[in-house]
């Protein structure tokens, strides 16, 4: 069951419009979500880390909007600096810092420096959807 915990952003069940409430309770392929606030799965933060979670769903979250971010090889890739990703979610540089490292040691997210070559040293981000640990979990997993 999808219990969201983080930073609502003032839509709750009862304010939000229809269109918004499907978007809530619909999921990607994977088992993150696209919605405007920052839930975290708790099967995902038992398999990294709470800061782990919460980074991995606002990076997926970023990705999946097509007004962010640049398309390279094909796929969309987000940015930010640590201190950007602590400041949406509330974190030190440091969490965020260590939860990126952990999701990258992982193979969850993927980073590149896709503008290097024009002497930019922008890193970019990407969750894979696919990755094995982002899957929703067998009913007896965590029990």
């Amino acid at each position: 069951m999808f219990v969201p915990i983080g930073f609502s952003l003032g839509y709750t069940v009862d304010t939000m419009n229809e269109k918004q409430t499907r978007c809530l309770l619909s999921r990607g392929n994977c088992g993150l979500d696209t919605t405007p606030f920052v839930p975290y799965r708790v099967w995902l933060a038992k398999r990294t880390s709470v800061h782990a979670a919460l980074i991995a769903q606002q990076v997926y979250f970023w990705q999946c909007n097509p007004k962010c971010g640049m398309i390279h090889e094909g796929l969309r890739w987000v940015y930010n600096t640590q201190e950007a990703w602590a400041d949406q979610l509330g974190l030190t540089k440091c969490q965020a810092r260590d939860a990126i490292k952990l999701l990258e040691d992982m193979g969850i997210l993927s980073t590149t420096q896709a503008e290097k070559k024009f002497g930019c040293q922008t890193k970019y981000y990407r969750v894979d959807p696919s990755h094995p640990a982002l899957q929703a979990p067998e009913p007896d997993e965590f029990s």
